[in-house]
């Protein structure tokens, strides 16, 4: 508000300044709608969750969607995701019982996650398992996480690192909404990390 107000009242300010006052107005604006979007989906799916889906899908479809999407944005930071389908016949479809909207948000937010928070050139492997139950375990490299913060990673707002989550786009917000969809669909996540090694989290559906 402080930018707008001084480009109205200010006829004199020069370029230099008012293309920095704009390029600031802009990433503040573009992070308040990413905010309001996620408090949104989280407002939806809180209310929601108590309603397990009815339909079926193949988990494998929004993971891949999700990859290819994220490969098209640029997104990578020449990491290479790995999807291994570790099925006993990975020619056949894995079933869940599942939203395909919100799945696919998960591995969104998750993958996202992986990238941002690790290294350049790393890999990121996406495990695919069918047991008892469907297991997901996606693995990067990087920083890592304490393992105090662990439990709280879910938390509505928490952050690790405040500056570099707000730096890199973060609202806060992405895990909680993850662990949200997947109390919906009766999943179960996990997570784990060795600090400046690997980091995995891990989801079970139930299996159909």
């Amino acid at each position: 508000m402080g930018f707008i107000e001084t480009l109205i009242s200010d006829n004199d300010i020069d370029q230099a300044a008012r293309q920095k006052f704009l390029n600031i107005m802009d990433e503040e604006a573009k992070r308040m709608n990413r905010l309001i979007d996620d408090i949104l989906s989280l407002s939806k799916v809180e209310t929601e969750e108590h309603i397990t889906p009815s339909t079926s899908l193949s988990i494998l479809d929004p993971i891949k969607s999700v990859i290819s999407s994220l490969d098209e944005r640029g997104l990578s930071k020449n990491n290479k995701i790995l999807l291994i389908n570790k099925s006993l016949d990975p020619t056949k479809p894995i079933y869940i019982i599942g939203n395909h909207d919100e799945i696919t948000q998960v591995f969104t937010n998750l993958l996202e996650n992986a990238i941002k928070y690790g290294f350049e050139n790393s890999e990121i492997i996406v495990d695919v398992e069918k047991n008892k139950e469907i297991t997901v375990v996606i693995t990067n490299e990087g920083e890592g996480i304490p393992q105090k913060y662990l439990e709280r990673l879910t938390e509505r707002f928490f952050r690790v690192d405040k500056a570099r989550s707000r730096k890199i786009g973060g609202t806060g917000l992405g895990l909680a909404i993850v662990k949200h969809i997947l109390i919906r669909h009766r999943a179960t996540l996990s997570i784990d990390s060795e600090l400046n090694k690997k980091t995995s989290i891990t989801i079970n559906f139930p299996s159909v």
